[in-house]
């Protein structure tokens, strides 16, 4: 009883079934470190960034209050590092963090390539 009392959210392991199959399994932190999209996000101070293809896009942009909140996509294979270098030559960092998706947007999307596969089966046969 006093075990189970301690495990907190990111403990539990999770198990999600769709259609009778085993979609997800292992911890909160495995699923989602496994389902990463390369989205991060960046707020600044100063200076305006521009879009660099061969290392990252801009997805959003927000100003508010002085500050500039940029949602930006990680090209495949480039470090962390190598991605705040680029962005601290051209802005003011105030914070930069990585996106994870949430359990609720990994579950759907693993659902929603289940029904494309079941979709696209279905025209194959018709």
């Amino acid at each position: 009883y006093t075990a189970l009392n301690t495990l907190s959210l990111h403990d539990a392991l999770p198990i999600f079934i769709h259609r009778s199959q085993v979609r997800l399994q292992g911890s909160v932190r495995e699923i989602r470190e496994q389902h990463r999209t390369g989205e991060f996000s960046l707020t600044t101070t100063a200076g305006q960034l521009s879009e660099h293809p061969e290392l990252f896009s801009i997805l959003e942009q927000v100003e508010h209050h002085g500050l500039t909140t940029y949602r930006l996509k990680k090209q495949e294979g480039l470090s962390n590092s190598a991605l705040v270098q680029s962005l601290a030559s051209e802005v003011e960092i105030r914070s930069f963090s990585e996106i994870l998706p949430t359990m609720n947007d990994i579950f759907l999307r693993t659902v929603g390539d289940d029904v494309a596969a079941l979709t696209g089966n279905q025209t194959q046969q018709a």
